[in-house]
């Protein structure tokens, strides 16, 4: 026998995200579901050039970026934030991992910063159709915790990279995000 038990907030909150229906949202009170990564805890580092160039051979290209609130780089490498105080701190020939990097080269003034996943980029080359390429949106679409803040956006960006990343692989899409 089946018997109605109620709408499943969780579920009606990521499909009314994933059509785009914001007002549906206001007006049945939902929220997002709660979700946790495991990089929630990671501690903030602060970095002059000479250190990040050591810290930086050391994680290699698998570190994602973001530009704060207060126009400073933010990198993560799945443990740790870093903190630089600005895209002149990075080394020439410096790849990233980041959200709609043609923001980043336009808020840096350096073209010698390469994108190694833009998972912005990655997300449309996965699903077009989503409409919102937004970092929270992306997020809720691959139930990706974020919270508006500076450290949650880079977490979320390396996060983002690591579950994208195979995804890409496994659907045959690198020629068309890489090329």
């Amino acid at each position: 026998e089946y018997a109605y038990t109620g709408i499943i907030e969780d579920q009606l909150y990521e499909l009314f995200v994933k059509l785009d229906f914001s007002a549906l949202i206001q007006k049945f009170d939902l929220h997002k579901p709660e979700t946790q990564t495991p990089s929630e805890n990671a501690t903030t580092i602060q970095l002059d050039k000479i250190s990040y160039k050591n810290t930086l051979e050391a994680f290699a290209n698998e570190f994602a970026v973001t530009i704060t609130q207060d126009n400073k780089i933010l990198l993560f490498d799945g443990e740790s934030l870093y903190l630089l105080n600005s895209f002149d701190d990075l080394p020439t020939g410096t790849s990233i991992v980041c959200y709609d990097y043609k923001n980043i080269v336009k808020k840096s003034n350096r073209e010698d910063i390469s994108c190694s996943f833009d998972v912005m980029l990655a997300s449309y080359v996965l699903d077009a159709t989503m409409g919102n390429f937004s970092i929270e949106n992306i997020c809720t679409s691959n139930n990706i915790s974020f919270d508006n803040t500076d450290e949650s956006k880079v977490i979320a960006i390396y996060d983002l990279y690591k579950m994208l990343k195979p995804k890409i692989s496994e659907e045959n899409l690198d020629k068309l995000l890489y090329d």
